[in-house]
């Protein structure tokens, strides 16, 4: 950058352009990095980040390193969506369910399921 006497120098940085994960996320409405939520609400019960947590290391004390000794549900059609968590799946609806400590017959999966896995930082897709 050159000067000129008598006028300051400047440089005129743009803001760092989003990733296009980032711009996905955002137009999908999904919070990314500090966006990400530690608490939202399921049908009226808070469902918190640890919480999540918790289920999931109940899951893997009750069904090993076979998420699929769940009910063979990676198996069946009748269960579409995954939770993938460091790249192993889990059963969405069943994780809510143990979280929420509603009976998977009292809720429907799906993208208002999905949703509370995204708003608080999990991937969520088809199996």
């Amino acid at each position: 950058m050159q000067s000129i006497p008598g006028i300051i120098a400047a440089s005129i940085t743009q803001p760092p352009r989003p990733n296009r994960d980032e711009a996905l996320h955002r137009r999908e409405g999904i919070p990314t990095g500090s966006e990400t939520m530690s608490s939202v609400t399921f049908r009226g019960d808070p469902v918190s980040r640890a919480d999540v947590l918790r289920a999931l290391a109940e899951f893997d004390t009750v069904y090993g390193d076979d998420s699929n000794a769940y009910d063979g549900w990676l198996d069946k059609g009748v269960y579409r969506y995954a939770l993938d968590v460091g790249g192993r799946l889990y059963p969405p609806k069943h994780i809510l369910s143990v979280v929420t400590g509603m009976p998977t017959t009292d809720f429907s999966g799906g993208e208002q399921m999905n949703r509370v896995f995204r708003q608080l930082g999990f991937e969520v897709r088809e199996k």
